[in-house]
């Protein structure tokens, strides 16, 4: 009997999708987010959590069939979907759907590698599962969204569950009461605390979010079942995440429209909210002829969700650089664009930096959106200047070009691939609805030297 109840009415709608009923934009976003999925990984793959992820994993690891992208390495199809996923978040330079300020991309596409190196699976079965699962992960998100933050959950992790089910049930062929239940199992493992924002623990519940998804989809193709009430129960997600009347948003447009279509790509490697301020402080270093020597006080106008996530004027270590809009409006004024590097302790300990920080502060502005802001500037001779950013780089309104996206895949991807790796690994991103075995291109994302 088919299961009734929202994951019911999901899976009524998504789990039977084709390829040939998502419009071309949509097809075309996948393949930007995948993109930019492999560029955040692989770059990814080299940082400390990683490591200490890593190697707490290889002594359970099983079989040792599936890719760690970006590394020499060999896991299980659990553990290499749960590495690949927080490698790709960890720098915070991943995607972003702003109605939610969801990641979409990182806990979703990992655990359609880990199903395609166990069975073969076409470009156009995966552009299909993915657009899937991130549609229902950020339709969670809006569901949740008005309460869940407040309450201190993660978004990206508490959704992304949802995404990784989604998307590894469409890709084992489930129908529609076991989609249903692996949503339902997904359900139960849903969780992240935004206090672990600024910590390796943060990529922590990434990682956990795609292999629990990833894992629900296979427990519900085994026969486990879960509540049909899941979301919308007495004690189900809505109720202790975010609002009994959650589900207004969840089913709206079902029929017609795709949440892949409302996702960005930052230009900056920090946290999305921090972008419009970014922006505001390229502009404004163009007039200091003199250098920021002479800046007195920096004043940022901003939106109340800027104030909240990235407020943070001292950093105890590398992680809180990334949502610290002190440190990134900083980096802009002294050195320019931002940088992953920029990002390392060198340049947190920098004194300049670290003194340029304390003279930042921050105040809300509720006429500001949250991809605006306002920066001012008021220097020792007496002189101030204002910049406002109406439409942040990066956003739905200002958004990467294909071109962009590409040169910014090409800064985090070759320094580790390779440039020919890399272009071939990207030419084959763009193709990617003509690939037979999308298992394929995982051997194009290891390391020089190694072997694809």
């Amino acid at each position: 009997m088919e299961q009734i109840g929202l994951v019911g009415e999901l899976a009524r709608h998504r789990a039977g999708i084709r390829f040939e009923d998502i419009p071309d934009p949509i097809r075309h976003e996948a393949k930007r987010a995948l993109l930019n999925f492999l560029a955040t990984s692989i770059s990814g793959a080299n940082d400390p959590t990683m490591a200490v992820f890593a190697a707490s994993l290889s002594g359970t690891a099983g079989s040792r069939k599936a890719t760690v992208i970006g590394r020499a390495l060999k896991s299980d199809h659990l553990s290499a979907a749960f590495l690949n996923a927080a490698s790709a978040n960890v720098a915070d330079f991943d995607d972003t759907h702003l109605p939610t300020i969801i990641h979409p991309t990182a806990p979703v596409a990992p655990a359609l590698f880990a199903l395609a190196e166990r069975g073969k699976l076409t470009g156009r079965q995966w552009i299909t599962a993915f657009a899937v699962g991130v549609d229902i992960e950020c339709r969670i998100g809006l569901a949740l969204a008005a309460a869940h933050y407040q309450r201190g959950w993660h978004i990206t992790a508490t959704c992304g569950v949802f995404g990784a089910a989604a998307a590894a049930a469409h890709a084992l062929g489930s129908p529609n009461d076991v989609f249903a239940h692996a949503l339902a199992c997904a359900a139960t493992q849903s969780g992240g605390l935004v206090e672990a924002i600024g910590t390796g623990s943060k990529s922590l519940g990434i990682g956990n979010a795609c292999r629990n998804g990833l894992w629900s989809a296979e427990l519900a193709a085994r026969g486990l079942t879960g509540p049909a009430t899941a979301l919308e129960g007495t004690h189900g997600l809505f109720a202790v995440m975010g609002s009994p009347d959650s589900a207004g948003v969840l089913l709206e447009g079902l029929g017609d429209n795709w949440e892949l279509g409302n996702n960005t790509y930052k230009p900056y490697p920090c946290g999305v909210v921090i972008n419009p301020v970014v922006d505001a402080c390229l502009e404004l270093r163009t007039r200091l002829s003199g250098g920021a020597e002479g800046i007195t006080r920096v004043v940022v106008r901003g939106n109340s969700l800027l104030l909240k996530r990235a407020d943070r004027p001292r950093l105890a270590q590398q992680r809180d650089a990334q949502v610290s809009l002190q440190h990134a409006a900083a980096t802009a004024l002294l050195h320019g664009i931002p940088t992953p590097r920029h990002f390392t302790e060198p340049f947190l300990s920098n004194s300049q930096m670290a003194g340029l920080r304390e003279r930042i502060s921050v105040a809300e502005d509720p006429s500001l959106e949250v991809d605006q802001a306002e920066v001012e500037l008021i220097l020792a001779d007496g002189r101030s200047w204002t910049q406002r950013t109406e439409e942040a780089s990066g956003g739905l309104k200002n958004p990467l070009s294909d071109g962009a996206l590409t040169q910014k895949y090409h800064m985090l991807a070759d320094e580790c691939i390779g440039r020919a790796r890399a272009e071939e690994l990207a030419a084959t991103v763009w193709s990617l609805e003509d690939l037979d075995d999308v298992a394929s291109l995982l051997g194009l994302t290891l390391p020089v030297g190694t072997a694809g």
